[in-house]
């Protein structure tokens, strides 16, 4: 996701102004100390004078809302965090601490939902260094060079993640091989992978390559993700151009993705599409023109929820009623999950979420989100020691957490959660 950045500046005072491709200003945070507190509604009362301008380019879809009496009595709850990129300060500690020691204290709350889906953004590989050797280049650097993580990544990250996204703009740091091997490395450790493929020569392929399906309580799930674009790879025995004609048959590209869901969503097997893009503006809170576009063709095809990433930032998260009446949601960006990316400034790089996605089933056997419910996240920088946290039980996230409940707010249709009520939920 490092590919260009859009123009920060800093306003008079204590504010910070994040400058888009529109003339759209959104305040990120206040100065102001947060006290952290042991309840949302407290919190939402400190923020409340900070108010935030609108987005006009996310107005809430207008609709009546679906009576919950008819929906089943069992539903499916997803959960879903921002882009695993990792710096390679982040790697030192995974490899000399364990990579559990990054992300240890969310572990439990992915595994209080029935299916997790995490964004692996990047190149997972022992063996494909840069040439000539270069022993700090083995497992990452700052681009061009590109991203490539020991396997252990994976082998940790699949004992509480069902699916990965494999399809973004650094899938091909390491060029054909490195999406081989990432691809080899999933399938490995049991965990199921989309959005990336290994092709053969003048083999196009074919759709079903594109999504992988998970089963929950009796419900057949069908993940699919796509790129809005691969970046150039320079590095000599792995160069890739963008205008290969290979790439398009190995990683599934945005603007082809909607033409996919509405395949699968032909089919009579699948009774939910989840779609998960990864695109927009670097550093950017606010979606990107494309964004928007791109994520409600998806439901508008057949997905019942999109979740983004991309753009190292959270987002916000809109409620959307498709062409034929569905009740969906797009989850635009959830920030960087884990990774030591610095970025101009500390608290927005370090500010995510992880996203719950409830789903049911009505009388016709149609899937609609009845809500979306969010835990900010933070990653905590002690004594040079990294971990993502829940942002409200940690002093130094203070910042964090209020930026998080900022940006993606309440609205009713999504709501933040407590750790403890997140924990409440029992898996079928």
């Amino acid at each position: 996701m490092l590919h260009r950045r859009t123009t920060f500046g800093l306003a008079t005072g204590m504010i910070m102004i994040l400058v888009v491709m529109r003339p759209v200003y959104i305040e990120i945070y206040s100065a102001e100390e947060y006290t952290i507190t042991d309840s949302w509604q407290m919190a939402k009362s400190e923020l409340e004078s900070h108010s935030i301008v609108e987005n006009e380019l996310i107005e809430p879809s207008e609709f009546q809302e679906t009576d919950e009496d008819n929906f089943n009595a069992t539903p499916v709850r997803i959960s879903a965090c921002g882009d695993l990129l990792m710096m390679k300060r982040a790697l030192d500690q995974g490899i000399s601490k364990g990579f559990r020691s990054l992300w240890k204290k969310t572990v439990p709350y992915f595994k209080a939902s029935d299916i997790s889906f995490l964004q692996f953004e990047g190149v997972a590989s022992d063996r494909l260094v840069s040439w000539p050797p270069n022993f700090n280049m083995v497992h990452t650097t700052s681009t061009p060079k590109g991203f490539n993580y020991p396997t252990k990544v994976l082998d940790d990250l699949s004992k509480f993640v069902d699916v990965f996204s494999t399809a973004n703009n650094h899938a091909f740091d390491r060029g054909f091989p490195g999406v081989a091997s990432t691809i080899a490395t999933i399938k490995k450790t049991g965990s199921l992978h989309t959005g990336t493929r290994v092709i053969k020569a003048n083999v196009t392929g074919n759709y079903m390559d594109w999504y992988t399906v998970v089963t929950r309580n009796d419900r057949r799930i069908a993940f699919i993700a796509c790129t809005g674009f691969v970046n150039n790879n320079p590095i000599v025995g792995y160069r890739v151009k963008t205008n290969d004609s290979r790439i398009r048959r190995s990683i599934l590209h945005c603007d082809s993705a909607v033409h996919v869901v509405e395949t699968i969503a032909a089919r009579g097997d699948i009774d939910a599409i989840i779609a998960a893009p990864h695109m927009g503006t670097e550093f950017s809170s606010v979606p990107a023109e494309k964004q928007i576009e791109i994520a409600k063709a998806l439901l508008d095809a057949g997905a019942v929820v999109t979740i983004g990433n991309h753009v190292h930032m959270v987002q916000p998260m809109e409620k959307y009623k498709t062409k034929d009446g569905r009740l969906t949601a797009i989850i635009y960006a959830l920030g960087n999950f884990a990774g030591g990316m610095i970025g101009t400034d500390p608290v927005l790089t370090k500010s995510s979420a992880l996203a719950f996605i409830d789903l049911a089933w009505n009388n016709k056997n149609v899937a609609h989100v009845t809500n979306v419910k969010y835990l900010p996240l933070c990653e905590a920088r002690d004594n040079f020691i990294m971990e993502v946290l829940p942002a409200i039980q940690s002093t130094t996230c203070r910042r964090e957490y209020a930026h998080v409940l900022k940006i993606i707010g309440q609205t009713g249709f999504v709501e933040p959660i407590l750790p403890e009520e997140v924990l409440s939920y029992q898996p079928n």
